[in-house]
């Protein structure tokens, strides 16, 4: 396999959310994680054009990484006062928004629904400034 031949250059034009079950936190069932609140992982698939391959942040062949992806992702929430949103990058299993209740939410004051938006993103090597960044979820 030539690595040359697998690089390409681009930016992230769609995003996918990919579940599997309902996207629902329940704060009646005690569970151990997250100060004891349930927590989703929400995957989010990232393409270059909307027909192409999943992007990952690695392409890797035979154990050996060729391509490390200049693509990160921020995950927010319009709820912030109650839900915490965190991103997660994982070589191997690809984007994620990780989803919970903060811990002492006050469950009266609590939203039913909450939006969760999820940007892709490129830094300029050695900025902090992003290249571009764009919603895809």
């Amino acid at each position: 396999m030539n690595a040359a031949s697998i690089v390409h250059v681009g930016k992230i034009q769609f995003g996918q959310i990919e579940h599997k079950f309902p996207l629902v936190l329940n704060t009646d069932e005690k569970t151990t994680i997250n100060n004891g609140y349930e927590v989703l992982r929400v995957r989010v698939k990232l393409f270059f054009t909307k027909d192409g391959e999943e992007v990952l942040p690695t392409l890797q062949y035979s154990g050996i990484t060729l391509v490390q992806q200049n693509i990160g992702l921020n995950c927010a929430t319009n709820s912030s006062d109650h839900i915490s949103v965190e991103s997660q990058i994982s070589d191997l299993e690809g984007y994620f928004c990780v989803i919970s209740y903060k811990k002492n939410s006050n469950h009266r004051s609590m939203p039913r629904f909450a939006k969760i938006v999820a940007s892709a993103y490129s830094l300029q090597e050695g900025s902090s400034h992003p290249i571009y960044s764009t919603d895809v979820a």
